[in-house]
């Protein structure tokens, strides 16, 4: 497949292969990417293009991970390129891309393209942070679905178009599946109704610590969605003028921010939710 990145460009699919379903040991083998001009030509169908990379991992396949993907060493070295060759490639499409499209891929395939571009290619976390996660919308289809009817991503599109995915499992075909399942989706289910249960994400963090709403204010808050304060916004957080409470909150703020497991982009979302309130509360 031929690497044809269009100049113009607001929307992404994309699917990574890996030699391994474990996060913390996973090498990248492939990466598709389709372009969309809008999300209603994502709806519609109307592709711009479409752009494959094989990448040429450390380590092997796992058994089970090559029983998925067929993809083997020798065709990685044959085609493949080394990813810190080609990197500047793969940061450049995500950071032109403001919607992002996967099918359950927000915490699979995004740690682990972070993962792979910190390891090899030293690219650092404010970058990263850029390219998944700054100003981005993220729509995971498999969750879209989840919520609609839990199948897999073979039985959705089986039941959708009466057949089956051709090479299920090599990431080129599966973009193009991922996005003729939402294409759908949004057609058998009019939009009103749709709504409460499609969901199209931002600024998520690596943790999974928050959650963007926007209120009747037009305004959009960070919202916990773990912890002892699930559920409720920072900037009421932080306006609380409960000493106690408002000290409990700044201790709490205090953990998240000096916690080597929690991820820099979880802490600098929070920080910077809370400087963007503190002088309007003081």
């Amino acid at each position: 497949m031929k690497n044809n990145i269009p100049q113009e460009y607001q929307v992404i699919v994309y699917d990574i292969e890996t030699t391994s379903r474990i996060i913390e040991v996973a090498e990248m083998i492939q990466l598709a990417v389709s372009f969309y001009k809008s999300k209603e030509d994502l709806e519609n169908g109307v592709i711009l293009d479409t752009c494959c990379y094989y990448f040429i991992p450390d380590g092997d396949s796992e058994p089970e991970a090559f029983e998925k993907h067929k993809i083997t060493k020798d065709f990685l070295i044959n085609n493949g390129q080394y990813l810190k060759d080609i990197y500047w490639q793969i940061q450049d499409i995500f950071l032109r891309a403001t919607t992002l499209v996967t099918f359950s891929g927000i915490h699979f395939d995004n740690k682990i393209i972070e993962n792979e571009l910190k390891r090899k290619c030293g690219v650092v976390d404010t970058t990263i942070y850029r390219m998944l996660y700054k100003n981005k919308h993220h729509i995971d289809v498999y969750k879209n679905e989840r919520k609609l009817n839990p199948f897999s991503m073979e039985e959705i599109y089986k039941r959708y178009f009466n057949e089956g995915i051709k090479d299920i499992h090599n990431a080129s075909a599966d973009i193009l599946a991922t996005a003729r399942i939402y294409s759908k989706q949004v057609e058998i289910n009019n939009k009103r109704n749709i709504e409460d249960v499609i969901m199209e994400e931002r600024l998520i963090d690596p943790d999974s610590f928050f959650q963007i709403i926007k209120f009747a204010d037009n305004q959009e808050y960070l919202i916990f969605s773990k912890g002892k304060y699930t559920n409720k916004r920072v900037y009421d957080l932080v306006s609380n003028k409960n000493a106690k409470e408002y000290q409990d909150f700044c201790n709490y703020v205090s953990w998240i921010l000096n916690n080597n497991k929690i991820h820099f982009l979880t802490k600098t979302l929070l920080y910077n939710e809370i400087k963007r309130f503190v002088n309007r509360v003081e």
